[in-house]
């Protein structure tokens, strides 16, 4: 009969030959093995393994999985130089990240990362120097934000003064402190002229010299305000975003970045009805098609790109929502533009009766009609979701045939309630389907099986549902 500890030993060996290294680590860490030299010795095999293993991810920029088997090796007892060499990479690494961060403009990164290396005890003199540089561009991209660009400009130049044997942090802050001196005697000039434009109640002007302060400093207070007074004054309801882009938009890897300005072009009001906007928006990928069948209700189309096509449908497939009818085959595009659409004609297109000879804005129960014939109703029937609706109010068939076009933000609800986007009167409850990327997936606190099994939305996307215990719900396929 063999003791216990030897039991233990040879299950650690096991799972070190099947390579579940984590579980041979957790029984070789047992106190009751710890005296026994079969134990250290497989222990010290293990360690080497790991910080093997560690080196790799550090390398390939795994440092989260790196650092884990990092410590797993050194509560086995690995090799002290072999740790502090790892160690010293994997700091080596995290500060390659926060420099690259810094130069991209995304502090707030940055101060993740140097707190990241905070908690692994990796903190040396010169990430310290880092966080008091990444704290005074994270000042100035508030400062920016609210309109105080000079502000913000002297904080990035005292940022500058901190920085030692990094050149192209450097190089990259002295240009942003330029670009954003610029901007300030722009945004000057426009406070100005946005001052005369309300003196005169110009509200097309002023709704256009407001959009571009705005696209200068995206919370600026009088900005906002005078938008809101030139909005209320031609009755537009829709709240038109721009994203500013004196920093980068934050990119998980803090990749390539362009630190650019694009000005809004003019604007236009035409009865109270719509706004004009810039035609040249950044161009966005069309996300995916999904079909939702919903039984007693109908067929829905969802779209989840940020730009849509409408046109005539044809072989080559040219069209997200293609018609069959006299169109174009690209006849016009939709976009969405934070929680409001624009949309861009390329053809005749006519919004409530007025023909478009630009982009414009849609607000709630908009009537579009392209060409001579095809009608559509645009509707945003819940205040707290982005996610629109288009009804067709003409006669021509959608393909594939569908009720109604879902484009879709966030999240979309399905239930009994006026504002729903799908609505499902003989439900007795609300579903959300909720987008992460090119996923969907369902929330509800009624009961629902997809496929026959109860469904979770951590595992598995939905497909066949059914809700309660006799009410058929729905099933989504993706459109290839």
């Amino acid at each position: 009969m063999f003791p216990t500890w030897r039991l233990k030993i040879r299950d650690a060996r096991r799972a070190m030959a099947a390579g579940r290294w984590d579980e041979a680590a957790q029984l070789l860490q047992q106190s009751s093995l710890q005296e026994f030299w079969p134990a250290k010795k497989l222990a010290s095999q293990l360690a080497d393994q790991l910080l093997q293993r560690a080196g790799n991810h550090i390398a390939e920029g795994n440092s989260q999985a790196g650092w884990h088997d990092l410590q797993q090796a050194t509560q086995l007892g690995g090799s002290d130089e072999t740790i502090d060499a790892l160690r010293d990479a994997h700091f080596q690494h995290g500060m390659a990240m926060v420099r690259r961060c810094l130069r991209q403009g995304e502090p707030l990164l940055a101060l993740e990362e140097l707190d990241r290396l905070d908690k692994r005890q990796l903190n040396r003199l010169i990430s310290r120097s880092y966080r008091l540089i990444a704290r005074l561009l994270q000042r100035a991209k508030r400062q920016v934000s609210r309109g105080h660009l000079q502000d913000a400009a002297n904080a990035m130049h005292r940022a500058q003064q901190l920085v030692s044997n990094d050149e192209s942090l450097r190089t990259a802050l002295v240009a942003k402190e330029k670009s954003v001196r610029a901007w300030a005697r722009q945004l000057q000039s426009l406070e100005i002229q946005l001052h005369q434009e309300l003196g005169q109640e110009d509200w097309t002007k002023v709704l256009v010299t407001a959009e571009a302060m705005l696209e200068l400093a995206s919370d600026h207070g009088a900005a906002r305000q005078a938008r809101q007074r030139a909005w209320q004054a031609v009755s537009v309801t829709t709240t038109l975003s721009y994203h500013p882009r004196v920093f980068s938009t934050r990119e998980t890897d803090c990749s390539e970045h362009r630190f650019t300005y694009a000005r809004q072009g003019s604007t236009n009001m035409r009865s109270g009805k719509v706004a004009m906007a810039d035609a040249s928006m950044n161009q966005q990928q069309s996300g995916s098609r999904l079909v939702a069948w919903i039984d007693t209700v109908g067929g829905y189309l969802l779209c989840l790109g940020d730009e849509i096509s409408l046109g005539q449908r044809s072989p080559q497939g040219a069209a997200d929502i293609p018609f069959l009818a006299d169109l174009s085959r690209r006849h016009a595009l939709i976009r969405r533009d934070g929680e409001s659409y624009v949309i861009i004609p390329t053809h005749s297109v006519r919004v409530d009766g007025v023909k478009l000879t630009g982009p414009v804005v849609l607000r709630d129960q908009a009537l579009l009609q392209l060409g001579d014939m095809v009608r559509l109703r645009f509707r945003c029937p819940h205040t707290l979701s982005a996610t629109a609706l288009l009804t067709p109010e003409s006669h021509h068939r959608i393909d594939p045939a569908v009720d109604a076009i879902v484009l879709m933000s966030d999240s979309c609800i399905l239930g009994p309630q006026e504002n729903s986007h799908i609505r499902c009167r003989h439900w007795p409850g609300d579903l959300v389907l909720v987008r992460r990327g090119d996923q969907v997936r369902a929330h509800t606190e009624m009961p629902l099986d997809v496929n026959g099994q109860p469904y979770n939305p951590h595992s598995c996307t939905i497909g066949i549902g059914r809700l309660g215990n006799d009410v058929v719900g729905l099933s989504i396929e993706e459109l290839k």
